[in-house]
C-alpha cells in the first residue's frame, strides 16, 4: 500500500483558491478524479489531496504506479454497493478463534430453531455475498491484472497468489448446502483468512483510485512530470492548461532561482487568474505524484505552496478587505522567511486600498520577494507602473501579460501569455458596452 507521509506546507485559503477539495463543486480536483467504485477509494483520494508529498521516492513511486495503468481500460469488477456491503461485514465481524466462532455459530442456529432467525439469516447472506465478491476479485486478478506488464500490478498479483488458490469455490461447495458448509465459509472469512482479506480490501481501494486517476489522465491527455535532479528551485511548464475548464488554452512557464518571479499583467477577463491557478494546480498535482494538465512539466520538490487569489473579508474578526489582504501577506511572509522552498501566488496585491498605497506596497514587497532565491513567485496586478519601476530595480523578474484584441469597441482574449507588460485598461469600455450608463441616463427609468 502507498503510505501517506507528508508535512507539505499549505492552508485552506490555498486549497480553496485552487479548488482542490469540494465534493459538490464541479470545478474541483476532487470531483475531477472522483471516479472510484469503492468508498475506500474515494476516501483515499480525499486523503491524498489533503497531503501532497515531499519525498522524491514517494512521488516517483506513485507516479510509476498510476502511469502503468494509463490506457489499460481497466474496470474495477465489483459494484460499489456490493463492495461496501462486503467491506462492512468483514470489518464489523472481526477475526476470532475457531472455538469462539463455533460457539457463536451454534448459538445462532439454536436461536433460529426456536424462531429467532434474523441474525442467522443475515450472517448467511453476508457470507454468501462476501464469497461472491472474492470470486469476482479472483477472476479479475487472474484473468485481467496478471496480463498487464507493470511491476506494481505484478507485485499486487504476487501478494495474493497463494490466497486465490484457497478461495472457496461456491459452485463446488454451495454455502446453503449444509450447516458444515456454512460454518466453513464463515470460518474462512473470519478466522483463517481474515487478515489477508483486510489487506486485500486496502489494496482494492488503492487500485480503484489509481485506475480512476489513470482514466482521467488518458481521457484528458495529462502527462507525468519529471523531477529535477538539481538542488536549485525550478518549475517548468509547457502548454499547461486548467484541468476543469473545457477547451482550456495552454501556456508555458519557466521560473528558477536566477529569475524567480513572474510579474503578470493584463485586462480583466484576459485570463490572468486562470493561468495563476493553473500554475498552482500543476505543482500541487505534481507533488501528489498525479498526472498534470500540461504537455510537459519539470519541477523540483517544494516544501509548500501558498496563494492569495480569492481572498474574502473576515467579517467575524472585523477585518476589511484591505486588512484581510495585509494579514494574508504577513502570514505568507512568515512562511517565506522560515527558509521553506515555496511557490507563492498573489493575485492583485492590495486591491482593497487606494492606488497610491497599492503601488508603493506592491513595488516594495515584490522587490523584497526576489531576494528569496529558494522560492518562486507569481504576482499579478493592474498597476502596470509597478512593473516599469521594477525593471530598473531587479533582473530576477520575468514580465508576461495576457493580451486583449480590440475589434472596434469589442474585446476578445487569446488567453495566451506574451512577453512584456500590458497597458490594457478596458474597464470603462466594458461598462459602456453593457449599456450601464445609458440605463442611468434614460429619464424613463424607474
Amino acid at each position: 500500500m502507498d503510505q501517506i507521509i507528508s508535512n507539505f506546507a499549505t492552508d485552506k485559503q490555498t486549497t480553496d483558491d485552487l479548488q482542490i477539495l469540494g465534493k459538490y463543486s464541479t470545478g474541483s480536483l476532487y470531483t475531477l478524479f472522483r471516479r472510484t467504485k469503492t468508498k475506500g477509494g474515494e476516501l483515499l483520494l480525499e486523503s491524498y489531496l489533503i497531503h501532497p508529498l515531499k519525498e522524491r521516492f514517494a512521488i516517483k513511486k506513485r507516479q510509476e504506479r498510476i502511469q502503468s495503468l494509463v490506457g489499460k481500460a481497466l474496470v474495477f469488477p465489483v459494484d460499489s454497493s456490493d463492495f461496501k456491503e462486503f467491506e462492512l461485514f468483514i470489518k464489523s465481524y472481526p477475526s476470532t478463534s475457531p472455538m469462539s466462532l463455533f460457539a457463536q455459530f451454534a448459538k445462532r442456529q439454536t436461536q433460529a430453531w426456536i424462531g429467532a432467525q434474523e441474525e442467522s439469516t443475515y450472517i448467511k447472506q453476508q457470507v454468501e455475498n462476501s464469497i461472491k465478491t472474492l470470486l469476482l476479485l479472483k477472476t479479475w486478478f487472474k484473468s485481467t491484472l496478471e496480463n498487464i506488464e507493470s511491476p506494481y500490478i505484478e507485485e499486487m498479483c504476487k501478494l495474493f497468489s497463494n490466497f486465490w488458490e484457497i478461495v472457496p469455490l461456491m459452485q463446488h461447495s454451495p454455502i446453503t448446502s449444509t450447516l458444515k458448509s456454512q460454518f466453513n465459509h464463515e470460518r474462512f472469512l473470519r478466522t483463517d483468512q481474515h487478515a489477508n482479506i483486510l489487506q486485500l480490501i486496502d489494496v482494492c481501494h488503492e487500485l480503484d483510485l489509481y485506475i480512476a486517476v489513470a482514466e482521467v489522465a488518458y481521457e484528458k491527455n495529462f502527462t507525468f512530470p519529471t523531477l529535477s535532479d538539481e538542488n536549485k528551485v525550478s518549475l517548468e511548464l509547457i502548454e499547461a492548461f486548467h484541468p476543469t475548464i473545457p477547451n482550456a488554452i495552454g501556456n508555458t512557464l519557466s521560473l528558477h532561482s536566477q529569475e524567480n518571479l513572474l510579474f503578470l499583467t493584463g485586462a480583466n477577463m484576459a485570463g490572468k487568474s486562470t493561468w495563476m491557478k493553473t500554475i498552482g494546480i500543476c505543482l500541487y498535482l505534481g507533488q501528489l505524484g498525479f498526472p498534470v494538465p500540461a504537455s510537459e512539466m519539470k519541477f523540483c520538490i517544494f516544501d509548500g505552496i501558498f496563494t492569495s487569489i480569492n481572498l474574502p473579508d473576515d467579517i467575524q474578526k472585523g477585518y476589511s478587505h484591505f486588512y484581510a489582504e495585509v494579514m494574508r501577506v504577513k502570514s505568507i511572509a512568515e512562511e517565506i522567511a522560515s527558509g521553506k522552498r515555496l511557490l507563492v501566488i498573489f493575485d492583485e496585491l492590495f486591491k482593497g486600498t487606494n492606488v497610491k498605497d497599492a503601488y508603493d506596497a506592491t513595488l516594495q514587497i515584490t522587490e523584497h520577494l526576489t531576494e528569496y532565491a529558494n522560492c518562486l513567485f507569481v504576482i499579478s496586478t493592474h498597476i502596470v507602473e509597478v512593473g516599469m519601476a521594477l525593471k530598473e530595480k531587479s533582473s530576477k523578474i520575468q514580465y508576461r501579460y495576457m493580451p486583449t484584441i480590440m475589434a472596434g469597441s469589442s474585446a476578445t482574449y487569446t488567453y495566451k501569455s506574451k512577453d512584456g507588460i500590458s497597458d490594457d485598461r478596458h474597464g470603462m469600455m466594458i461598462i459602456r458596452e453593457e449599456g450601464i450608463l445609458e440605463l442611468f441616463e434614460n429619464k424613463n427609468t424607474i
